[in-house]
C-alpha cells in the first residue's frame, strides 16, 4: 500500500508492528527536540524523549 510498516523494539529479539491507528496516533503527538547534537523527531513519555527519526528526514 505504500503506507508505513513501524515497528518497535521490545526487547532482544522481538520487534513489534504499532497498529496503523496507533502510529497516526503517536505522530500527532510527535515534536523535534535536539538528540545526541541533532534534531530528531519523536515523541515524550514518562520524561523520556523517544526519537523516531532525524527531523530532516520527515517528509512534511
Amino acid at each position: 500500500t505504500g503506507e508505513p510498516a513501524p515497528y518497535v523494539h521490545v526487547r532482544a529479539r522481538l520487534d513489534a508492528l504499532i497498529n496503523r491507528a496507533v502510529f497516526y496516533d503517536l505522530v500527532e503527538l510527535g515534536v523535534e527536540e535536539e538528540h545526541e547534537g541533532e534534531q530528531w523527531f519523536g515523541i515524550w513519555s514518562g520524561g523520556v524523549f523517544f526519537p523516531f527519526q532525524r527531523a530532516d528526514e520527515v517528509a512534511r
